[in-house]
């Protein structure tokens, strides 16, 4: 259709008209993610564990008739390890003690015929207050605390390990409300 004014493609109405709408949903797109991330922040703990002979190989590998054995607080501790615990927010948000459901600590159990002897070292970097730690029974817990972004603490638990000089840790409860946990490090 040809109009006196020319085609209608040819209008620079038409055209602005076009690029408003264009950018109006941009516009609108960009803000509706913008308010979803900002009001769902992330927040994420991970925790990783290791295990370490206290003196380097099992006790049964001495060669020559050589018995050692180690003691803590004048028990005998056989087969010691040490089990370390890492627990790391890796989120950009911190995790406050409100987010511990019912003020609940973190459990950590031990998998098999482990059993621990003591808490004997905790660690932290960029904390604001010493983290709690307690072994109670079988299980150490992690009274809530404020984990900053980034922070990190670590614990070791002198354990008796397995017969087979093993000894597994699993996340027995982590009562935490609008935290993702994961187990692992990350990079």
């Amino acid at each position: 259709m040809n109009t006196l004014a020319g085609e209608w493609w040819e209008s620079g109405s038409w055209w602005q008209f076009v690029i408003t709408i264009a950018v109006g949903i941009a516009v609108g797109v960009l803000a509706a993610w913008a308010t979803l991330r900002a009001s769902n922040p992330k927040r994420e703990l991970t925790w990783s564990t290791f295990t370490d002979s206290i003196l380097g190989r099992p006790l049964n590998a001495w060669h020559n008739g050589v018995t050692v054995t180690y003691r803590y607080q004048g028990a005998e501790v056989e087969n010691p390890r040490l089990v370390g615990i890492r627990i790391r927010n890796t989120g950009r948000r911190d995790v406050t003690t409100a987010m511990f459901d019912s003020g609940r600590p973190i459990r950590f159990a031990f998998i098999g015929d482990v059993e621990p002897v003591a808490v004997t070292e905790v660690a932290k970097w960029g904390a604001s207050a010493d983290p709690q730690v307690v072994l109670r029974d079988d299980r150490v817990e992690v009274h809530p605390m404020l984990l900053r972004a980034g922070q990190e603490i670590a614990f070791a638990v002198l354990v008796t390990a397995n017969a087979q000089g093993e000894a597994k840790v699993m996340a027995w409860e982590i009562p935490l409300v609008d935290v993702h946990v994961r187990e692992g490090d990350r990079p």
